[in-house]
């Protein structure tokens, strides 16, 4: 399998429409059902992921498979959420984390598992952050935060192995920047300081997350949380680009 980049950017000016999905984690039937509604057509469209498809809901396999197909079809890009790493790392930690529908698939059928598991590495495996390029914007996706909240500093530490490795990194003897593109810290300790305009995202037009649960899309300097919590609330956003800019408009006119 060819190597991901950390980093993927991608003109998007060809699509006929752009959709943003929040964190699916198991319910494909609430994406079938959201994409019926906003009647989603793979052959011109255009569907992001913004990360943490699986754990928590029954049909991670489905979700898997539909999300395979469109990345080797083109009609989904997605970066990858904390939960998406989970089956590549300690097992155990990966149960008691959500992770417990594929121990009952394994119970079921332990080929259909390891067929399953083989297909969630492919998936851990896709990029931690997307640059989408349109005519005249740039949109960055990532499932949490941002190192040091400057876009830069991610294609530089993406693009450079060798200042990657020089950074600091956890127990794991990962580089802290990319667990950061898997966390929500950043806004979770801004909204306790009481001081959002610090997560305005340097270099980049808008970002678009997910991981941080909010009830309804949440705009925030130039970013936008659209993880609705969909295994608990029955609800998974999915929303175009045109209502996604609506969104930031209106934003920044309830501040003047």
């Amino acid at each position: 399998m060819p190597s991901v980049p950390k980093l993927k950017v991608l003109n998007v000016e060809h699509y006929r429409n752009i959709f943003f999905c929040g964190d699916i984690h198991g319910r494909f039937d609430l994406l079938e059902q959201a994409l019926h509604t906003r009647q989603f057509d793979p052959s011109s469209d255009l569907l992001v992921l913004v990360g943490d498809l699986i754990d928590r809901g029954d049909h991670c396999p489905q979700v898997v498979d539909f999300v395979l197909e469109g990345l080797e079809r083109k009609y989904i890009a997605m970066v990858t959420g904390n939960h998406d790493h989970y089956p590549v790392g300690d097992y155990n930690y990966w149960m008691q984390n959500d992770g417990d529908w594929f121990d009952r698939l394994k119970a079921f059928n332990r080929d259909e598992a390891n067929t399953v598991l083989t297909k969630l590495h492919h998936l851990a495996a896709e990029p931690l952050a997307l640059e989408l390029i349109t005519s005249d914007l740039r949109i960055g996706v990532v499932h949490g935060d941002v190192p040091e909240n400057c876009w830069q500093r991610l294609r530089n530490l993406a693009n450079d192995t060798e200042l990657s490795n020089q950074t600091e990194k956890n127990a794991a003897g990962e580089p802290r920047w990319q667990r950061c593109l898997l966390s929500g810290r950043g806004i979770l300790k801004a909204k306790q300081l009481n001081d959002l305009a610090r997560l305005r995202v340097s270099n980049i037009d808008y970002v678009v997350s997910g991981h941080v649960v909010v009830r309804t899309p949440e705009y925030i300097s130039n970013r936008v949380y659209i993880d609705t919590g969909a295994y608990y609330t029955h609800r998974l956003t999915v929303i175009s680009l045109p209502e996604l800019l609506a969104g930031f408009n209106a934003a920044t006119a309830n501040l003047a």
